[in-house]
């Protein structure tokens, strides 16, 4: 990937230390076939509360 970003992905992660591996997994298999340059962004959406 290369060039700039074209798609940006917000997760709320409160409470999902488990999960965010496996899901991060999932999520970069799929963008990296998309072939679209991309960050993840992982929000502690606690503190909006």
């Amino acid at each position: 990937m290369s060039g700039a970003i074209k798609l940006s992905v917000v997760v709320p992660a409160f409470n999902e230390e488990k999960n965010i591996p496996h899901f991060y997994r999932e999520l970069t298999g799929v963008l990296n076939k998309s072939g679209l340059s991309y960050e993840t962004i992982f929000v502690d959406n606690d503190f909006f509360d």
